[in-house]
């Protein structure tokens, strides 16, 4: 007979404890009688206690992390024991997927093996910290609200009795907070992007890869260098490594950033900044943009700076910060009267350790905009209210790439933020010359997966954009739009084969580009192609590409996705 069950038993990794607690605190209070290990089971008894009241439970709760498959290929790992013993029991299994987890991720599903292999056939429940009771209401409403015929075996009474004491210490916790589940969160992520191909290291050969990106990590040291050697004492450089470091790899790069002495790092968000964290990175990082109530509590567990940038949220910062002040570009930062500002820094109770603007119109040298002097000159009504008060922030900037370059030393205070030339790249300013000079840092590459003649009069692509108007050498590409090729290249972009340029033909497609070949008789189906980079003396920049695409090359280089391989060169 078919029946609906309230009875849960909830396996989780010990790290993630926080998480199992919040669950097992919601489901009790909805009714549920939940077996949760809280304070850790003897392990002489776990085949009594715990696999007992796994038999005995109706519905069987996984918390899946990235990290918590790590120890399943041992075959007496409690949790993978657990899981087994849901399968054979066929009780119904919900694997709950904590942000991060995606059964279909290289770096998770080799781990997935033997007996736990039909674990990825169970719908799964997305649960993240800034939409926990959404979550769990569903979870109530759908996954455990089924009706069953599972023959459940009652438990022992000594594993009866220690799911009482269990449901006990569970009632008697303190209530998990969802800035708690947050800082978890936030690990757990940059665990998951830590596995994934983006930031891996490909010792193989990169023929055997459709398209991969080659990143010298020598040149990169080499940019920092050239803009440290020109800032000289001046300020200090910190180096802009958000959006996997423009796309070239933010561990590997902040790494070799440290080896060079930088000391101060910026990234975008929380996630990034743990991610670096947990790859080792001691240098100071400035989190500029998420400040999010759900991701506070992991920027001391972290030992992450975050920008401010609403003065409301000056009392709910516990650590010390660097407070963003729109000047005039209307994105993020403070937009208030100096007054005002300085009365509401004074109330926090954390440290202001830096004040920083951005500047909107940098590459304005022959001043038919006003925008850059007028922010500027609020910039430091700002700053000299501030310090009339008596508070002194330790770092004042509002300087890019650009400001520095091209030696607008006015905007650099003590400390400037450096990311395009880091990579190579300084935004050309018509009548002047940087102050120091950059190479790029990456090297993109496709494979030719396939060479063909085509005839006069053939239509190439989709929606057949490309006629040919002779007898052509056509190659196909493995990498197209879903790799970060700009589909506007389509019929008009062009890239390096066999040492020539070649043009692409046709619309660029989502894995595949085709390109002419009639002049590169030698090129054969397995040779690797250059999308952006340098053949002895023909190159292609991102600069370049994003003439082309009329876009920026920022666009290019970040637009680079994750599926290209990325391998690390010196």
């Amino acid at each position: 007979m078919r029946r609906i069950e309230k009875t849960v038993f909830i396996s989780y990794r010990r790290a993630n404890v926080a998480w199992a607690l919040a669950i097992a605190q919601n489901l009790t209070h909805h009714g549920y009688d939940v077996f949760f290990d809280y304070t850790g089971i003897n392990s002489g008894d776990f085949e009594q206690i715990i696999l007992g009241n796994v038999r005995s439970r109706a519905h069987f709760v996984v918390l899946l992390t990235p990290s918590a498959l790590d120890e399943c290929e041992r075959q007496n790992d409690w949790f993978r024991r657990e899981i087994e013993a849901a399968l054979e029991a066929k009780l119904n299994i919900v694997p709950l997927m904590l942000e991060g987890f995606d059964f279909a991720a290289p770096a998770i599903a080799k781990k997935i093996t033997g007996s736990l292999v039909p674990l990825q056939s169970y719908n799964g429940l997305r649960v993240p910290a800034d939409y926990f009771e959404e979550a769990m209401e569903r979870l109530r409403s759908r996954w455990l609200n089924v009706s069953l015929n599972s023959v459940l075996h009652p438990p022992s009474p000594p594993a009866a009795i220690a799911a009482k004491l269990q449901q006990a210490a569970v009632e008697a916790a303190p209530t998990v907070q969802e800035s708690e589940l947050a800082a978890r969160e936030a690990r757990e992520r940059a665990l998951h992007l830590r596995h994934r191909d983006q930031i891996e290291v490909y010792a193989a050969n990169p023929s055997s890869t459709r398209t991969w990106v080659e990143i010298s990590l020598s040149r990169i040291r080499q940019n920092y260098q050239a803009v440290r050697g020109f800032v000289d004492e001046t300020a200090e450089v910190m180096a802009v490594v958000k959006a996997n470091a423009y796309g070239h790899g933010a561990v590997e790069v902040s790494r070799a950033l440290e080896q060079e002495g930088v000391r101060w790092l910026a990234v975008a968000n929380v996630e990034e900044g743990v991610l670096l964290r947990l790859a080792g990175i001691t240098a100071r990082i400035l989190v500029m943009a998420d400040f999010l109530p759900a991701k506070r509590a992991a920027l001391e567990e972290f030992a992450l700076t975050p920008v401010i940038y609403s003065l409301s949220d000056l009392s709910a910062v516990k650590v010390p910060y660097h407070l963003n002040v729109d000047t005039g570009m209307s994105q993020l930062g403070v937009r208030r009267a100096s007054a005002e500002i300085v009365s509401r820094v004074t109330q926090a109770g954390a440290q202001l350790q830096g004040l920083m603007s951005h500047l909107s119109s940098a590459v304005d040298y022959d001043y038919k905009s006003s925008q850059t002097q007028e922010q500027l000159q609020r910039f430091k009504e700002v700053l000299a209210a501030l310090q009339a008060a008596g508070i002194s922030p330790r770092y004042v900037h509002a300087s890019s790439t650009i400001e520095v370059a091209y030696r607008h030393t006015e905007a650099w205070g003590n400390l400037v933020r450096i990311g395009h030339a880091i990579y190579g790249y300084v935004a050309p300013v018509s009548g002047l010359d940087a102050a120091f000079e950059v190479h790029p840092a990456l090297t993109w590459k496709a494979t030719v997966l396939a060479i063909k003649e085509v005839e006069q009069g053939a239509l190439v692509g989709y929606g057949g954009m490309f006629r040919a108007p002779h007898p052509m050498r056509i190659a196909v590409l493995a990498a197209g739009y879903a790799d970060g090729i700009p589909h506007r290249l389509s019929n008009r972009g062009r890239v390096i084969a066999a040492g020539k340029f070649a043009h692409i033909l046709g619309s660029v497609a989502m894995d595949l580009t085709i390109i002419d070949v009639t002049s590169c008789p030698e090129l054969r189906a397995g040779d690797a192609v250059t999308l952006l980079g340098s053949e002895g003396p023909v190159s292609i920049d991102a600069q370049q590409i994003a003439r082309s695409a009329g876009t920026i090359s920022y666009n290019v280089l970040c637009g680079i996705r994750t599926r290209v391989k990325r391998l690390f060169v010196e």
